[in-house]
This record gives structure tokens, sequence and C-alpha cells, in this order.
């Protein structure tokens, strides 16, 4: 299919045959539900037109996902969640790489998936291979742990934010696992690591709390993070 054949989806002429065809050469098991869809997208006045210079590359992708259904509604909620949807849409238009990962994981992982929907400003990190797959050690998660919780005061505020650096430190190794930029043997040590320096962060935190020192005070881990195979 040409890029041509892909603009005619956004037209209001294309009937509703046609348009079910050319959805399913993509791969679409549910047409109707992606013509929808397509459409629901179309319908932003500010979009059309760089949604237009996207379709072709976002399409070819789609048609090697393991559930071109599933992406396109995420790539959808995706969307809608970001604040500046048109700004996206040029960014991908012309980063096909991007294009490429966001499908992957919409398609692969809904546990990923979710992630990236409540916090999509996050979406460019993922395209940045090289500082994506570079290991983090305990020492260097320890040090962005304490950077991230030092803004606040309250031991309440200051796990919402560990739980937020946990949230995006998941996809970030999921990212790199899913897209072979990680071994399993790297994958389930950066998963271990990043356990070890939670687990530091929160015995801190009630340490403050109960205003208790630490000193002489110790946690052993066991099974699997314990031997540095901790798994999702």
């Amino acid at each position: 299919m040409d890029d041509q054949g892909f603009g005619l989806l956004l037209e209001d002429e294309i009937d509703a045959g046609q348009a079910h065809r050319l959805l399913e050469s993509i791969g679409f098991a549910d047409t109707q539900a992606a013509w929808v869809c397509i459409k629901r997208l179309a319908s932003k006045s500010d979009i059309k037109d760089t949604l237009a210079n996207l379709l072709p590359h976002l399409f070819l992708t789609l048609s090697g996902a393991a559930s071109p259904d599933r992406a396109l509604v995420s790539f959808e909620r995706f969307v809608n969640r970001s604040s500046a949807s048109s700004d996206i849409f040029r960014d991908l238009a012309g980063n096909p790489r991007t294009v490429e990962i966001l499908v992957s994981l919409f398609s692969a992982s809904r546990f990923l998936t979710e992630i990236l929907l409540n916090n999509p400003e996050t979406y460019k990190q993922l395209a940045e291979h090289k500082r994506l797959a570079q290991p983090k050690d305990a020492s260097q998660l320890d040090e962005e742990i304490r950077a991230t919780i030092a803004a606040f005061d309250q031991a309440d505020e200051k796990l919402d934010a560990l739980r937020r650096f946990q949230r995006l430190e998941l996809l970030r190794i999921g990212a790199c696992d899913l897209l072979d930029l990680f071994d399993l043997t790297a994958a389930t040590a950066q998963l271990s690591n990043l356990a070890d320096s939670l687990v530091r962060a929160c015995l801190e935190i009630a340490s403050a709390r109960a205003h208790i020192s630490t000193s002489g005070f110790g946690i052993i881990a066991m099974g699997k993070l314990g031997g540095k195979e901790l798994n999702y």
C-alpha cells in the first residue's frame, strides 16, 4: 500500500468497504474499531495534517506488530493523554524509530503501556538508545533517588516520589528488555539493583520518621533478590 492509499483513510469520501479492506491488509482483526479510532484521531483539526504525514510509517509498523488492534488503541490513548498532540505527531513523523518503539511497547506489554500513558512526556527517552541501555549500578540509583526525594519534606510525599521513580525505572528496564537492549542477566540485575536502592531509601525514610538510627540495623534479601535474579 502506497502513502496515498493510507491517506484515503483520513478522507470523508472513502466508503466503508474500501476502508475495511485497507485496514484488513494492515492486519487489523477489528477493522471497524480501527477505522473509528483513526477517524477520532483525524477529527482533531490541529493534527490532521501531521497525522497524514505519520500514517504511512505508523501503519507499516503496525502491520508487523503482534497486536495491531491493541497498539492502535493504546496509541490513541497516548495522544489523548499528551498535552501537545500536534507537537508529538510532528516529532513522530520525523522519527520513525520512535514510532517503532512505541508500537512494540503498546503491542507487547500492557504493564509498560500503562506506565507510559501515565507519563506520556517520557516517550522521547525511549528513543535515546545509548542512554536508555546504559546499566545503572546501586550507587547511581541511590544518588538519583536522593535527588528525587530531596524536594519533599513529608514522609508520604517522599514515598509517592519513590513510587514514581520506581515506575519510570521499570519502564526503562522493561523497554530495554523488550527491545533486546538488555539480555536476561542484565535485566534481572537492573531490577535487583532498583529493589536494593528502593529498600534502602524506604529504610532511611522510616528511620527519619521514627527518629531511630539505622546503625546496627540490616535488611537481608533472600531468594531472587538475594541472588540478583529479581523479575518483574
